[in-house]
């Protein structure tokens, strides 16, 4: 499946032997290399009483993996033949199964250049982690392993900072970042992550390089044997240890005989499989995820976003609406493709534009009592007085058959949920007067924005937080809005609060967070009154690691200090226990400032 890139050689280079140096350049060098190493000696003690010193000792492991009974071993095919080591140039690796993929402490001085490039300059809690992925048998890295090094900042909300480094056997000495291949993202197994690339300056002791693994490098689209399905590549998951494969439905095989496989309902403890997606296994074990396309339905970026559809109606109109193809939950969406099980009787409601012989399909009574009526409340809501004839007319949603036979949902935007990130607003305090601009790309788009939001917000931003808005020459307290993030799960980490106790417990733990006065006042405002009627709530909170995977936020000049906060909560009947998570140190402002708060509305 990986797309294999060949790397070119390098040509042999001869090189004449230097003329020897006079006596007293030599008395210099010696002089600066003894300077040098103190240097290093000194940083090494610096460094050491930070992080403690360096680990040097390791179990070595100079053995090729084999096939370990009921764990599949980690090739493209998951046909369960061996792979011969995969020549890429420099970068010839003996892939490890899952099982044989050793742990091993986390690299000193990765661990020290990771802390120097963030903010708060930690990880959470036992939140390094350091795995085998394979062996250099060849090759100037031969001798070396490939290492997965996770750090898991500090902060709430779980998220995951994934790096492979080329690491010595014995020690922690000259380690290589390969360059190509970060991962941020959420926990392994409930998204999918796409690499980035390593953005950091240079560090003392640590390397990086830009080199290629043709293994890691996948196709956006990839077919089915028989061409009739093609699919999208998510991104990668987590590590496939607890899992065999076999287990699971082979719903398709791609033309390169790699078999996707598809949820059966089989519980794993510690694995969670993306709803309705596809899993196939990489060659360094990880998941590979994959969503099926639909022929008219066609984005460049993410399968949440909404389209515009190119459909004829059977009534002889064109289609002007928005819709999407995504499972909304949350602040976003729980699944990329809503895969209906139990559909109605379904009548053909319309046809695709220039005379494609797609069809799609609308129920024959939208008052099926098999279908929830979730969808004619949430337009009502916006359409006050509107009734069951009229919601019709808006063609509210349709299904469509993929070409697994599956039938798939897709929701006219004015019939979905009010579920959304809610009021989230964003204060700048920059430490001068200064024009900045700011772009937010929550992934299911707007709902409303104040100002408007336009190509970005331009604006004009004081000490004090005050904005001035380009577009329109007002000021404003705070940049507001709303709308629909990525694939969402909530904080799986809670405190269950009593009605009664609501107000004092969000002021106290907002302080906590770091939101100062005016921010929490704000924040009280607009949510205290929405968390009112029932006896007990259930209240998380996400923080900036995951608002910047829901909705990523660039500004013009980068903030020395950032703190983006959702709050998520849930009303209770009665009690249940709390599963608080451990809060982070609070935050500290830093220079240019930038914080937003939010929450989700349902």
């Amino acid at each position: 499946m990986a797309t294999a890139e060949q790397i070119p050689s390098r040509p042999a280079m001869t090189v004449p032997p230097p003329p020897k140096p006079p006596v007293h350049r030599v008395i210099i060098v010696l002089s600066l290399l003894a300077i040098v190493s103190v240097a290093a000696l000194v940083a090494g003690v610096v460094l050491g009483a930070k992080y403690g010193a360096p680990k040097v000792s390791y179990e070595i492991k100079t053995e090729v993996p084999e096939e370990v009974d009921g764990v599949e071993t980690p090739v493209d095919t998951n046909d369960g033949a061996a792979e011969e080591p995969a020549v890429t140039g420099d970068l010839e690796i003996v892939w490890r199964s899952p099982d044989e993929q050793d742990e091993r402490p986390v690299n000193f001085y990765f661990r020290a250049w990771w802390e120097s490039q963030r903010n708060d300059g930690e990880a959470a809690p036992d939140g390094y982690s350091a795995k085998i992925l394979g062996d250099f048998s060849s090759g100037k890295y031969a001798g070396k392993y490939l290492v997965e090094e996770t750090a898991k900042p500090a902060g709430l909300g779980e998220t995951e900072d994934r790096y492979l480094v080329i690491e010595e056997q014995k020690s922690d000495t000259d380690p290589v970042i390969l360059s190509r291949y970060r991962m941020l993202g959420g926990a392994p197994f409930n998204t999918a992550n796409m690499f980035e690339s390593v953005e950091g300056s240079a560090f003392a002791g640590v390397h990086f390089s830009d080199e290629l693994i043709p293994e890691l490098t996948y196709a956006s689209t990839v077919k089915s044997q028989d061409g009739k399905s093609e699919f999208r590549f998510l991104g990668k998951g987590g590590l496939l240890e607890r899992i065999t494969l076999a287990d699971y439905l082979v719903a398709v095989t791609l033309q390169d005989g790699t078999k996707l496989y598809a949820d059966n309902g089989k519980s794993v403890d510690g694995f969670y499989f993306m709803p309705n997606e596809f899993l196939a296994r990489s060659v360094d074990g990880r998941a590979l995820w994959y969503d099926i396309n639909v022929p008219f339905y066609l984005v460049t970026e993410d399968t949440q976003k909404p389209a515009e559809l190119s459909l004829v109606w059977n009534d002889g109109t064109t289609n002007t609406e928005v819709y999407f193809k995504a499972a909304q939950g949350g602040c976003g969406f729980s699944s990329q493709t809503n895969v209906v099980i139990n559909v109605p009787e379904l009548v053909e409601g319309g046809h695709l534009a220039g005379g494609a012989k797609e069809v799609v399909f609308v129920p024959k009574n939208y008052e099926d009592p098999i279908m929830p009526m979730d969808e004619f409340r949430n337009w009502k809501y916006s359409h006050e007085g509107g009734v069951m004839a009229d919601f019709i007319k808006t063609h509210p949603y349709f299904f469509y058959k993929d070409s697994l036979g599956r039938w798939v949902k897709f929701t006219n935007i004015s019939a979905m949920s009010a579920a959304e990130c809610g009021k989230p607003v964003i204060y700048l305090y920059p430490e001068k007067t200064t024009d900045l601009t700011v772009n937010l790309a929550p992934q299911g788009g707007f709902t409303k924005t104040e100002p408007a939001y336009g190509n970005g917000w331009n604006v004009t931003a004081s000490p004090d937080g005050t904005l001035v808005n380009k577009a329109d020459g007002l000021t404003y307290p705070y940049l507001f809005w709303e709308g629909r993030g990525g694939m969402y799960q909530s904080p799986d980490k809670y405190w269950v609060v009593a009605e009664k106790d609501v107000p004092a417990f969000l002021t106290s733990t907002l302080a906590k967070l770091g939101l100062n006065e005016k921010e929490t006042a704000d924040f009280m405002e607009f949510w205290a009154p929405r968390m009112t009627g029932s006896p007990y709530y259930k209240i998380g909170f996400h923080g900036t690691n995951v608002m910047n995977q829901i909705a990523p936020m660039t500004i013009s000049e980068k903030p020395n200090s950032i703190l983006r906060i959702l709050m998520d909560y849930v009303p209770l009947a009665k009690a249940e226990p709390s599963n608080p998570p451990l809060l982070p140190k609070t935050f500290v402002r830093n220079g240019f400032t930038v914080v937003e708060w939010g929450g989700v509305l349902r």
